[in-house]
């Protein structure tokens, strides 16, 4: 099985990762990042059955760094990337607004 879901979430992660930097469907693409990273923050960064102290650390580490990304994924999936996303200059290109320019929210 881990043939096919190590590729599949891969490619979940890198098209939630690129919907977010490029701010189209960004919310759609933080859903996928929280779907990816949920099984494999709490699959890979086990801290809790480390023994060695070193181990310990450096799962601890990486599942506090999962979970805060996690939270970061959960405010867009919550309120959108808005003034710098690329759904925003569509919507304001497909209204006739701005045609020529992207403007900034001070410029606006």
């Amino acid at each position: 099985m881990a043939e096919l879901m190590v590729p599949f979430s891969g490619a979940m992660a890198i098209a939630g990762a690129l919907s977010i930097v490029l701010g189209y469907k960004a919310r759609l693409g933080a859903l996928l990042i929280i779907m990816f990273l949920v099984p494999i923050t709490f699959a890979m960064h086990q801290f809790w059955v480390e023994t060695d102290p070193m181990a310990f650390q450096m799962q601890f580490v990486m599942f506090l760094k999962n979970l805060s990304i996690l939270g970061g994924a959960l405010q867009i999936v919550l309120t959108g990337i808005k003034e710098s996303s690329l759904d925003r200059v569509l919507a304001r290109r497909k209204q006739g607004l701005d045609r020529n320019r992207v403007l900034s929210p001070a410029q606006s």
